[in-house]
């Protein structure tokens, strides 16, 4: 199970996904204030007429949350079905998808928060960053799980 790559680049995925998890995925910046956008939620030093605009401002805070850890999920689970190739490509792929839907929703919340602050100007932070890191390595780890899956089925047509 450790000797394959796939297996390798699923946990680095994981890793990936974790690390996304600690450090801020954007950030809004203004003049006078600052705030980070976590998986988790929102932090920063907001003024307090910023903060009560924030709070009208509806953000699917939890969705992320959710997202986030159906991802991680499947990602763990995906490393222990090693013998169970096709399940683990449908796992992988699902967990691609919900990735991809992750980063929807932020750019849902960013395009809310952006329009309630017109003066406050984006950063990429390192954690949406890493995410694409770690889809990179959930498709290598795809491309080596579909090559392994391709060479035992060639070799069932040798028998």
């Amino acid at each position: 199970m450790w000797q394959r790559p796939q297996t390798l680049y699923i946990l680095l995925a994981l890793l990936c996904l974790g690390i996304s998890f600690l450090v801020p995925l954007f950030s809004l910046i203004a003049s006078d204030w600052v705030l980070h956008l976590y998986v988790y939620g929102m932090r920063g030093e907001v003024p307090a007429g910023v903060s009560e605009s924030l709070a009208a401002v509806p953000i699917p805070l939890v969705a992320l949350l959710a997202l986030f850890i159906g991802i991680a999920g499947l990602q763990a689970a995906a490393v222990g079905l090693y013998k169970k190739r096709p399940l683990q490509i449908r796992l992988l792929t699902l967990a691609n998808i919900l990735v991809a839907l992750l980063f929807a929703l932020v750019a849902y919340i960013l395009r809310r928060l952006m329009l309630a602050h017109t003066d406050a100007s984006l950063q990429v932070g390192y954690g949406a960053i890493v995410a694409l890191a770690g889809v990179v390595f959930n498709l290598l780890a795809l491309r080596g799980i579909r090559r392994d899956e391709n060479l035992v089925r060639s070799m069932h047509r040798l028998r």
